[in-house]
């Protein structure tokens, strides 16, 4: 830096890149507070335009409109290539990485930054420094009141705590209210909504027995009819320090509940007694359960037998090939069981019956049904015209 001599006095000019600052006096104490009103970032300070004169090859006159080129400059040097007259000392690369550096790495510190500098220099030459496109520079977010959304998703929630965001959005839509996945998922967050309960794992399934073992008749079957496939299963359910027990017989295709029955004690009665409740309104061309006893035995196999159905067991040790139930046992704890106070057993047989009958059939939606209910699916199946 060397003094100049003007008619003001003397003054000092400092170079940054290509552009030019001047203190007014040459006064150090000046110097350190010159441009004291732009933000920092790290330990560094903006000074003047020199970010965009850096990047922009441009001096601070260009920048400011008030540059004027010089007349008489010709061919390929007077194009204003890097380290031709006129032209820039270097390509601007490492000015570009050092205001990105400067100006932080969120958007909000870049659109701060550029705010701050605008009056010194275009936005799109800043925008260009620190690498924020215009587009995000001006963009204004628009606030929405989720109110109203928010109070039908609590409703929703009141009813079914254990729905996640999909059946949420899907109800909503039921219920006419428009609201996409993204949104929900963000509401939920906020409202910090959790289905996890906690499991108990008790074994239902003995199949160490001396009965018929049958052959998994359904392997690689897709059901496209109601009273195709029947599944059976049975779990337990806690009431108190003791356990009850749930057989359940289900649709395949349309899964609704076609038989249930609530036992004390994992005793033959209990496979019986849903059997009984699911043949009363029809039967299946294949009847397909685990290997357990309940269900091997012939009081319960002869019973399908006599009524025309074919039997078929999953293989040993492969609950997978169950599938259906398995996941609707998982269902009922997830939605009723890890809600539900039973008084006693009498109680408990009540408020079963009430999930499984009312709200499971034609309450529940299903992403497998298109979210549409079991009743629901199995009356546009009967409605629908037949190929």
């Amino acid at each position: 830096m060397e003094p100049v001599e003007n008619n003001n006095g003397p003054q000092t000019t400092t170079v940054y890149g290509s552009i030019q600052t001047r203190d007014g006096d040459g006064n150090p104490e000046k110097r350190k507070t010159n441009r004291a009103d732009l933000p920092r970032t790290g330990n560094n300070r903006f000074v003047g335009l020199q970010m965009a004169a850096g990047i922009s090859g441009k001096s601070a006159g260009d920048i400011r409109g008030q540059g004027d080129e010089q007349p008489g400059e010709s061919g390929e040097r007077a194009r204003g290539g890097v380290g031709t007259v006129g032209g820039p000392t270097d390509d601007g690369k490492c000015a570009s990485k050092k205001g990105q550096q400067l100006a932080g790495n969120t958007t909000t510190e870049k659109r701060d930054v550029i705010q701050t500098l605008r009056a010194d220099a275009p936005v799109k030459q800043l925008c260009t420094v620190f690498n924020c496109p215009r587009s995000t520079y001006y963009y204004q977010p628009v606030r929405r009141d989720d109110g109203p959304l928010l109070d039908a998703i609590e409703a929703v929630l009141m009813h079914r705590p254990w729905y996640g965001y999909r059946r949420v959005v899907a109800q909503l839509k039921r219920e006419g209210v428009a609201a996409g996945e993204t949104v929900v998922r963000r509401l939920l967050r906020s409202m910090q909504h959790s289905r996890s309960v906690g499991a108990v794992r008790v074994k239902t399934t003995d199949s160490r027995h001396p009965y018929t073992r049958y052959t998994n008749l359904i392997r690689g079957m897709h059901p496209n009819r109601p009273n195709q496939i029947w599944v059976a299963d049975i779990t337990y359910i806690r009431m108190g320090t003791r356990f009850i027990y749930l057989a359940v017989i289900l649709d395949a295709y349309s899964r609704a509940v076609r038989g249930w029955a609530v036992s004390r004690s994992l005793s033959q009665e209990l496979t019986l007694n849903a059997l009984a409740m699911a043949l009363a309104t029809g039967k299946p061309l294949i009847f397909h359960s685990d290997q357990g006893s309940q269900y091997a035995a012939w009081l319960h196999t002869d019973q399908l037998i006599n009524a025309g159905v074919r039997v078929s067991m999953s293989d040993k040790g492969k609950p997978t090939q169950n599938g259906i139930a398995e996941r609707f046992m998982r269902t009922l704890k997830d939605e009723h069981v890890d809600y539900a106070d039973y008084a006693d057993f009498t109680d408990a047989q009540r408020q079963i019956a009430h999930w499984l009958e009312f709200e499971y059939n034609t309450q529940r939606i299903h992403s497998s049904l298109n979210y549409a209910t079991p009743a629901e699916f199995e009356q546009l199946t009967s409605s629908a015209p037949s190929v």
